[in-house]
């Protein structure tokens, strides 16, 4: 009885000071870094960049392209980058990209990225460095734009995240004292009730 009345207390002061949480990705974009190399793209907006990878369709916002052996447009980790019609082809030549994600080497079509987006509220799941798995037929068009020669940066604000740690020490330290409290109150009351038997 006593400790599932003392795991009831400490868990509602643990949620309720908020001292614990869960964690979530933030989805939010970051800023677009010029790199000046053809092979790097950024999206202006929403809109996530689709990958093969193996047997599944992942998704990430991160540009940062190469050509591989065979002439395909792969991730820095080596996998397909997918096009409206499969796998990318890049030939010797000039290559630009438009807004839409055509790309073209010396004025003539090798394809267009996929590109797409995902209704507000979809669950989005971590799936490895940068990627992330989608539901099934969430997918919708996008309209953010394709940035050749920029990346995309880290959407984490470091002076805020450094005030969230400092308000997250402070909290736990709150809790700390709240609990050394309780226990030095229930120990008193513990050994005036006890010294009454």
């Amino acid at each position: 009885e006593f400790r599932r009345v003392l795991f009831r207390s400490v868990h509602a002061a643990v949620n309720n000071f908020g001292v614990l949480g869960d964690s979530r990705t933030d989805l939010a974009q970051g800023p677009l870094e010029h790199t000046g190399s053809d092979l790097d793209f950024a999206i202006q907006g929403e809109g996530w960049f689709a990958v093969q990878t193996g047997g599944d369709r992942l998704y990430t916002r991160n540009g940062n392209f190469y050509v591989d052996g065979n002439g395909h447009l792969v991730t820095s980790e080596g996998n397909v980058v997918a096009g409206a019609e499969g796998a990318i082809t890049i030939p010797p030549g000039k290559l630009s990209v438009s807004h839409d994600g055509t790309i073209s080497v010396d004025g003539a079509l090798a394809g267009q990225l996929e590109v797409v987006s995902f209704a507000p509220g979809t669950a989005l799941t971590p799936a490895g460095n940068s990627y992330f798995a989608a539901p099934a037929g969430s997918q919708r068009a996008t309209t953010g734009q394709i940035v050749q020669g920029s990346l995309e940066g880290s959407n984490v604000n470091a002076v805020m995240a450094a005030v969230g740690l400092v308000d997250l020490q402070r909290r736990a330290d709150i809790l700390q004292q709240a609990l050394t409290a309780f226990h030095s109150n229930f120990n008193r009351i513990a050994a005036q009730d006890l010294s009454r038997l």
